[in-house]
This record gives structure tokens, C-alpha cells and sequence, in this order.
């Protein structure tokens, strides 16, 4: 699947700076894109995707009419649209939008911080926006359990009967769960503050919401407490 932009491929060797600025159009749309403010997206007809989720689905789906993510900071949120059958398709992708790195930055007292965190496209119209999700279920917990045990990327929605399906998954032990277990949510939330290096640079937990830090304390337990550990122990059994 070559990326295009304007028609022309896009060397991916490339540094995304080099990219924009062969291409200034992305900027501006970046900066029209960055000057929306964030609409909140109640619960009602919206399929939320965690990360390592996707979901496809088609403008006569008469149940989700919202596709939205949340919470990216240095992870990114993908939106393709396509007029037929796109899974598993040789086609050109066009890059129409491009809100990240550079153009998804504002600097704090030299702390960056991502200017839209989360964003929605309104499967009807393919218009996107960005957005805040005050609920992220269903069953958040179980499904953040999955990323933070190292799941691959999943397949949560089957558009034809119209149901969020989530195959079985395991995992095993979850290194030093005990110590974790031991720590209350103030504690986790200091340790997750502590700054990390990744890929060479800096990157300072003051720019993840408080909220997607929280949920860690949360999984840890409830992996615990489900007896998940247990050999064919279901969480939630027939």
C-alpha cells in the first residue's frame, strides 16, 4: 500500500519534517484541524478503539454513527476511509490529513505536549474532529487488561451483524505484579511520572492524562483479583 501525497509517493525513509515541507498544504489543514475545539462525544452510537483495537465499518451501519480514540500522546490515531472493500486490498493510500509530531505540538515550561489527544470521524459524513470520550467501554477494563499484557493489534467490531466482538485472549504472569499490588493509586501515579527514555529522547509522563495513568492501578488489581493467572479460569464464564 504506497502512501501518496497529491499523487506523488511518499519516500517513508524520510524524516516527516522533509515531508511537509514538500508538501505545506498538510500544515495548513493540520492548523485548521488544531484550531476545533474538542467536541465531547457521548455514548450513544460511538464505537470507542483502545489502543492496539481497530474497527471498520460502513455509513449504513445503523448502529455506530461515531468512530473515536483517545488518550494518544506519543502513540498515533490512524483514519482510513475507502469506498469499497478495504481489508486485505493492494491499494494507494492517499494521505489527506496529517496531525502529528511537529504539527500536533505546544511546549510548557519546555515540556511538549500533544494538542489534540483524541479525535473522531462521523462515519456517515467522514468528517473528523477532535474529541473527548467521557465513557470508553464497553468493558474498559478487560480490554486495557489486553493491551497491557502485550496483546497484537485486534479486530473489535464485525459491521455485518453489528456487534463489538472480542475473540478469547491469555496472558501469563505479569512481572512483579506483587510489588504493583503493594502500591496505592498515588504511588503508581508517582512511579509512572518518573521520566522515561525512548528511541533516544525524552519522554515526560506529565503529558499522559491523569486518567489513562489511573486505569493502570485499576487493571494491575483486577487481573489479580480475577483469578486470571488460574488456568482456564474464565472472567466471564458461559
Amino acid at each position: 500500500m504506497p502512501l501518496l501525497v497529491n499523487g506523488a509517493r511518499v519516500d517513508l525513509a524520510r524524516p516527516t519534517g522533509d515531508m511537509i515541507r514538500a508538501h505545506p498544504h498538510l500544515e495548513e489543514k493540520a492548523k485548521l484541524l488544531r484550531s476545533q475545539p474538542a467536541q465531547t462525544v457521548e455514548p450513544k452510537g460511538l464505537l470507542y478503539v483502545q489502543q492496539r483495537e481497530f474497527a471498520v465499518t460502513t455509513p449504513k451501519d445503523g448502529s455506530v454513527s461515531i468512530l473515536g480514540s483517545e488518550d494518544a500522546t506519543t502513540c498515533h490515531i490512524v483514519v482510513l476511509r475507502h469506498t469499497g472493500a478495504f481489508d486485505l486490498q493492494p491499494d494507494d493510500v492517499h494521505l489527506v490529513t496529517f496531525c502529528v509530531t511537529e504539527l500536533n505540538d505546544r511546549e510548557e515550561q519546555d515540556i511538549h505536549f500533544p494538542i489534540i489527544y483524541g479525535i473522531a470521524v462521523n462515519v456517515k459524513t467522514a468528517e473528523i474532529f477532535p474529541a473527548t470520550f467521557p465513557e470508553k467501554g464497553p468493558d474498559e477494563d478487560l480490554r486495557s487488561a489486553h493491551v497491557l499484557t502485550g496483546a497484537p493489534l485486534t479486530n473489535i467490531y464485525d459491521a455485518k451483524t453489528e456487534q463489538l466482538r472480542i475473540g478469547p485472549y491469555f496472558w501469563g504472569p505479569f512481572p512483579h505484579v506483587d510489588f504493583w499490588l503493594e502500591q496505592d493509586d498515588a504511588q503508581i501515579l508517582q512511579f509512572s511520572r518518573e521520566e522515561v527514555v525512548t528511541q533516544g529522547k525524552r519522554v515526560l509522563p506529565e503529558i499522559f492524562p491523569e486518567e489513562a495513568l489511573k486505569i493502570c492501578s485499576k487493571v494491575i488489581k483486577m487481573i489479580w483479583e480475577e483469578n486470571t493467572f488460574r488456568p482456564w479460569v474464565l472472567i466471564y464464564p458461559e
